[in-house]
């Protein structure tokens, strides 16, 4: 997911925010997003965030959400 998502966003990687790890979540009363997280070895907690993208964005998104959880976007 996150080299669809860099390969769409170019700038993530560009400014050094690869991500270390994705979460996916659902707003409250809104749509799913995937929360990008990096590694920041400095702060009290592992993993820092760094940016959110509408699932709606990434065009494998909807297919692997609705194969592996059922969920429909």
């Amino acid at each position: 997911m996150a080299a669809e998502i860099v390969r769409r966003y170019p700038m993530i990687e560009r400014d050094g925010l690869y991500p270390a790890a994705i979460a996916l979540w659902r707003r409250s009363g809104g749509d799913w997003v995937f929360a990008l997280l990096m590694n920041n070895p400095d702060a009290a907690a592992p993993l820092c965030f760094t940016a959110n993208v509408a699932v709606t964005e990434v065009e494998l998104a909807p297919t692997l959400l609705k194969k592996y959880f059922g969920i429909p976007v």
